[in-house]
């Protein structure tokens, strides 16, 4: 319900009846409280007014019955005193004909009843009683019973006249209050509830009217100061979105965003170009499912569940579709638009990597003519220096020196084995597996050549961590190459734990050693090609599997020192367990 649904519900109110219970408006709260209140003070009223009313009825019936028994009394001196029975029964048949008069009882001095007359219909009657004297002497007693039928009929009287005041007043309250409502009240909320409507409605350079009554005048300067500040955030964001906008169509890489859906809520001018779509067709709606390849779908949308989970994700290589039917690859950047605490939608940086890919497919050619070109000399040159060994054996400088030869014959071949392997790496066939059986095989490999170092190799792995998406092989490729790293910096011997833990979406593998450490200036170039500490090395090994690694959207990390040794982080994106 709209703001201005919610001001303006009470014209729908009635004021009478069911309607007025049934939705909750200012006008019928004050319309059932005044009402409520004048009925309960009316009712206190009319209540004390009945019973000051009964009251005097029963005074007025009680003095009646006194001033009865009072003449009788007087009426029946001489007839008691002669005790003629005739005289007293005509007496009090003229008493016993009155309309009040419901019993009589007349008694002689002993106590005998001379006279009776009942009326067995009266459940309640007033009853007076008197002693008749004559000369100072009791002659007898006199009692009479009169009806209540009087006093009845004025309490029903009083009770009707009660019941009508209530219904009366009640009903015009209810009258006055609706015109009063409707005149002071019920306008000046449609009024405000119109004006509020208009600037939710997005118009918030709207004003709205000052009133007449004092308080709504207040409430509707907080409207228009409230108004005033939206407008003002409001020409900030556009201004603000503006200049993102212009940022992103700056820029030679596609930028977009979608909502949870994958329904596009932006591209930037670049992405338009790079997919050759049009506005119109943006317009109608696009979708993330339009611009990448089928198989690459439900790695999309696997990365965009995710994203609105709040996982990290990285970047990420799909293939993309234009839509002439082209395909080309591309790096997403992706992450979360969260406003207000709440994940909304993703926001994406798309790079066209078709020129790097092909730079790669030409280096990796490169490299490759260039390691079998230069393997042939090598071989040649260290087969001779080994015969050139045998021949002067025993001669110190010139078996010193083919020494040296053969032995940088060894470090060449051993880089151009390395370059071989670094340009030739199949491509990744990720599958679901768990981090155990990512480590174990590798470390089952290496146990025995590392104990042979005098090397203790420490396993922490718990039960019950999410599985990755990896290649078991590759990976098994880039551990090897951290171990060799491990095993060359702990000649001596020393210890090496492998530990897994998961961590906010992602698996983790420590290698740790406690070797000599890698030197602070070296430690930014460690995954640098051919950048190496040690002679001997062709400086390759962590760069292929920091390369390993990346294509399997992880992320490794290198901390040591010479204290501590050396640790190598590699963190992979954990899946989503299975549900049945």
């Amino acid at each position: 319900m709209s703001v201005g649904d919610t001001l303006s519900s009470s014209k729908g109110a009635s004021l009478t009846g069911l309607p007025l219970l049934k939705r909750r408006t200012i006008a019928s709260d004050l319309t059932i409280g005044i009402a409520l209140t004048i009925i309960a003070v009316t009712a206190a009223l009319s209540l004390l007014g009945y019973k000051v009313s009964v009251s005097r009825s029963e005074r007025r019936l009680e003095s009646r019955a006194e001033e009865t028994v009072d003449r009788l009394a007087a009426a029946l001196t001489l007839p008691l005193w002669n005790v003629d029975h005739r005289a007293v029964g005509m007496v009090a048949d003229a008493y016993a004909q009155t309309r009040d008069v419901a019993g009589l009882r007349i008694q002689d001095e002993t106590g005998a009843v001379i006279y009776e007359k009942r009326a067995p219909q009266e459940s309640d009657p007033i009853v007076a009683r008197r002693t008749v004297r004559y000369r100072d002497q009791e002659i007898g007693r006199v009692q009479a019973a009169l009806t209540t039928k009087e006093l009845v009929a004025a309490q029903k009287t009083a009770l009707v006249s009660t019941l009508a005041v209530m219904a009366c007043v009640t009903l015009a309250v209810i009258v006055v209050i609706r015109f009063l409502l409707r005149v002071f009240l019920r306008r000046p909320l449609e009024k405000l509830a119109q004006g509020l409507g208009t600037i939710a409605s997005g118009s918030y350079g709207h004003r709205l009217p000052s009133g007449k009554q004092q308080d709504v005048d207040a409430i509707i300067s907080d409207v228009n100061v409230m108004a005033a500040q939206i407008y003002e955030r409001d020409q900030d964001l556009r201004e603000s979105r503006k200049r993102y906008q212009e940022l992103a169509n700056l820029l030679p890489e596609t930028v977009y965003e979608t909502d949870g859906t994958g329904r596009f809520l932006f591209l930037s001018r670049s992405g338009f170009e790079a997919f050759g779509l049009s506005t119109e067709e943006f317009d109608r709606g696009l979708n993330v499912d339009d611009l990448f390849a089928d198989e690459d779908l439900r790695r999309v949308h696997d990365d965009m569940e995710r994203i609105m989970a709040g996982e990290p994700v990285g970047a990420t290589e799909y293939t993309a579709v234009r839509k002439d039917g082209t395909r080309f690859p591309v790096l997403v950047h992706s992450s979360a638009i969260v406003r207000e605490e709440t994940i909304q939608g993703i926001r994406a940086i798309a790079v066209d990597i078709t020129n790097r890919k092909r730079l790669e497919e030409e280096l990796a050619r490169l490299a490759s003519g260039i390691a079998h070109q230069v393997r042939n000399p090598l071989m040649t040159i260290g087969g001779f220096a080994l015969r050139l060994q045998k021949r002067y054996a025993g001669q110190d400088d010139p078996e010193n020196w083919l020494h040296i030869i053969l032995m940088e014959v060894q470090r060449l071949e051993r880089m151009v084995a390395d370059i071989h392997e670094l340009t030739s790496l199949r491509e990744a066939e990720p599958g679901r597996i768990a981090p155990e059986e990512l480590v174990d095989p590798v470390l089952g490999d290496w146990r025995q050549r590392l104990g042979s170092q005098g090397i203790e190799v420490r396993r922490r792995i718990p039960d019950g961590l999410p599985a990755v998406t990896a290649d078991q092989g590759l990976h098994g490729l880039a551990f090897e190459k951290i171990l060799e790293n491990a095993q060359e910096a702990m000649p001596d011997g020393g210890e090496l734990e492998v530990r897994v833990h998961a961590r906010q979406g992602w698996v983790c593998i420590v290698f740790a050693d406690t070797g000599s450490g890698i030197p602070p200036k070296h430690l930014p170039h460690v995954f640098e090609p051919f950048y190496g500490s040690k002679p001997q090395a062709s400086g390759l090994g962590l760069t292929m599997a920091q390369r390993i690694i990346h294509d399997h959207r992880g992320r490794i990390h290198v901390e040591s020192s010479a204290v501590r040794g050396t640790e190598v982080e590699v963190c992979l994106p954990s899946v989503p367990s299975r549900t049945s």
